[in-house]
Parts: C-alpha cells; sequence; structure tokens
C-alpha cells in the first residue's frame, strides 16, 4: 500500500510538472503572438504616419506651388498693365509731335504761299521749290525718328531746326517793309518760348515714361526672384523630408 501510495504521488507530481510546463509553453506562445502583433500593430501606426506625412508634405508643395503660379499671373497681370500704360503714353506723345511736325510744315506752306502772294520769290535765299524740299525732309527725319524712338535726336533735331529758324529771322530772310522791325522778333521770341516749353513737356512725358518702364521692370524681376525663391525653399523641403523618410527606413531595418 505504501508502495502505491508512493507511485501515485510521482505519478500526480509528473502530470503536475506536465501540466505547467504546458501551460509555461501556452504562456510563451501567448506572449510571442501578443509581441508580434504589437510589433505589426505599431508598424502599421508608423507605415499610415508616413503617408500621412508624404501627403501632408505634397498638398503643402502643391499649395505653394499654386500660390507661387497665382502670385506670378497677378504680377504679369500688373506688368502687363503698365507696358500697356506706357505704349499709350508713348503713342500719344508720338501723336501730339506727328501733329506739331504737320501743323508746323503747314505754317511753312502757308506763309511760303503769303509770301509768293506778295512777289516775293525767294526767302532767306531759297526758292519756294527749295523750302518745300526742306519742308518734306524735315518731315521724313522727324518720321524716322519716331519710328525708332530716338526721343534725344527728335530733341537735338528741334534744337537745329530752332537754330535755322533764328539765322533766318536774322539774317536777312524777313523783309522790314513788309513784316516790321519789331513785329518779327516778337513773333520769333513767342515761338521761342512755346517751341522750349513743348520741349520741356515732352521730356516730363518721356521721363514718366521710363520711370513706369523700369518700375515694370523691377516688378517682374521681383516676381522671377520669387518665384526662384519659392521653388528653393520647396526643393530644399522636400529633400529634408526624403532625409528624415530615409533614416526613419534604416532605423526599422536595424
Amino acid at each position: 500500500e505504501r508502495g502505491a501510495e508512493e507511485r501515485r504521488r510521482k505519478e500526480e507530481g509528473a502530470k503536475g510538472a506536465e501540466e505547467e510546463r504546458r501551460r509555461a509553453v501556452i504562456a510563451e506562445e501567448a506572449e510571442a503572438s501578443a509581441k508580434h502583433g504589437w510589433e505589426r500593430k505599431m508598424e502599421e501606426e508608423r507605415k499610415k504616419h508616413i503617408e500621412q506625412h508624404i501627403r501632408m508634405a505634397k498638398e503643402e508643395a502643391e499649395a505653394r506651388a499654386r500660390a507661387v503660379e497665382e502670385r506670378a499671373k497677378a504680377d504679369m497681370l500688373e506688368f502687363k498693365k503698365r507696358e500697356m500704360e506706357a505704349s499709350q503714353v508713348m503713342e500719344a506723345a508720338r501723336n501730339r509731335m506727328m501733329e506739331e511736325a504737320k501743323r508746323r510744315q503747314e505754317e511753312a506752306a502757308e506763309q511760303a504761299r503769303k509770301m509768293a502772294a506778295f512777289g516775293k520769290g525767294r526767302w532767306g535765299g531759297k526758292s519756294l521749290e527749295d523750302l518745300t524740299r526742306e519742308q518734306e525732309q524735315q518731315k521724313a527725319d522727324e518720321m524716322q525718328g519716331f519710328k525708332e524712338a530716338e526721343w534725344r535726336k527728335a530733341q537735338e533735331e528741334e534744337e537745329r531746326l530752332r537754330e535755322v529758324r533764328e539765322r533766318a529771322a536774322y539774317g536777312g530772310g524777313r523783309d522790314p517793309s513788309v513784316h516790321g522791325a519789331g513785329a518779327g522778333d516778337a513773333a520769333h521770341q513767342r515761338k521761342s518760348r512755346e517751341e522750349k516749353e513743348r520741349r520741356m513737356e515732352e521730356e516730363r512725358r518721356v521721363e514718366m515714361f521710363r520711370e513706369r518702364e523700369m518700375a515694370a521692370q523691377m516688378a517682374e524681376e521681383e516676381a522671377r526672384m520669387r518665384r526662384e525663391e519659392m521653388q528653393s525653399e520647396m526643393e530644399a523641403e522636400l529633400e529634408s523630408k526624403k532625409n528624415m523618410w530615409k533614416m526613419e527606413d534604416e532605423e526599422r531595418r536595424r
């Protein structure tokens, strides 16, 4: 009986040890499964986090690109507006100068007709044909100056014509018996004064046009620099995020 009791206790002890081992294995497997599930969950969370960062970076880059494009369009519209205004100013100045040249030509032709009516076939030692030819040449020179937009050359031409008129007025071209001694001087002074005022007005318009053109060029340059700066910032930020993602991938692999 004692031997049977001893065997029974040994069998129960062996069964208990086996049960403990089985429970330990089950617990270890459960712990490993839980750990694996936690790691898998963390990996999924990390992937979601990275994808979210990538999506946010793309959206931010697209938003910045749209903002840069909108600013560039606004700057271009402003530049075109200023360019149109400058073109209108140039066109108005050109029209005024053409009208002035036409008026001077008509005045010269009228003066020549009056002198021909008085029997003066020559004016300042020149015939009516020579005077007409000079006026046509003057008109051609002025039109060429308008096409080339050489404002300084046009002003020099005006100065030269004024000197020619002065020489014609004081060099025996006017007959005191017909025009009067004082009438020619007063008319010449008045025309000289009007000519000077007109030249000053044209110079102011030209200066205003140049200022507007310079402002338009500066606005275009500023817009270009801003676009380049935004582009460089976006590229630098994207490169930084790529490096960060690369480091995270290396850390996960380790």
